[in-house]
């Protein structure tokens, strides 16, 4: 991978991150100024709205990585009721920062810029589930390329044990038809010596007597 693809791989898994933080900022600013709340409430405020879209966007991604990959005697998962908690976050950040600056008299067009940070970070959420499912079909792509090599290697053993195994069953026909050419011609030949048998079969006297025994082998 080129230094491109590097740092380029490095903001897209990285720059999500920081696109909530603005959001997390208006609503607690929001929640400070115009329902008094103390300062740290606020931030927990921000921070927990922000938190919990990331969760509903994440958690609405697996169920349907879940039911892209279940089995088709697994149940289902409520992949549609994932979408609700992100729904929720959108209203609760339109709740919390336009109704509330509004009522506090902020001008409108103020109100409604301040909506780009809740839309990019509701954006940021997408790219994060779109970099998990990009992982997982990676995994899943790694997965069926190792299973084909796994496949071709089975295929390839059992294709080399096939042929040994016709290779050895060759070379004992071969064998047993050595064995009763032997002893068709000794049949025919009563008299005759192993070493006749021999000089007339063209092998040698040893080669005789291993036909002679294979021949008493399989009687």
């Amino acid at each position: 991978m080129n230094i491109d693809a590097t740092l380029t791989n490095l903001v897209a898994r990285f720059a999500p991150w920081l696109a909530p933080l603005p959001t997390a900022w208006a609503i607690g600013d929001a929640v400070q100024h115009n329902l008094r709340w103390p300062l740290v409430v606020a931030v927990v405020a921000g921070a927990a709205v922000e938190l919990v879209g990331i969760a509903a966007t994440a958690t609405a991604m697996e169920l349907w990585q879940y039911n892209r990959a279940r089995r088709a005697s697994d149940r289902p998962a409520p992949a549609r009721l994932g979408i609700v908690p992100v729904l929720v976050y959108v209203l609760s950040v339109a709740v919390l920062i336009v109704l509330l600056d509004l009522a506090a008299g902020r001008p409108t067009v103020v109100v409604l810029a301040s909506l780009t940070w809740p839309a990019l970070s509701l954006s940021a959420y997408g790219v994060l589930a779109l970099r998990f499912t990009l992982e997982m079909l990676r995994q899943d792509a790694e997965t069926a390329r190792q299973e084909r090599a796994i496949a071709r290697k089975a295929a390839a053993e059992m294709r080399k044990a096939e042929e040994q195994a016709r290779r050895l069953e060759d070379e004992r026909r071969q064998r047993l038809g050595a064995a009763a050419a032997t002893l068709d011609w000794l049949a025919a030949h009563p008299g005759a010596s192993r070493r006749e048998a021999a000089e007339a079969l063209g092998v040698s006297e040893r080669t005789i007597r291993n036909h002679i025994a294979v021949a008493r082998r399989i009687e």
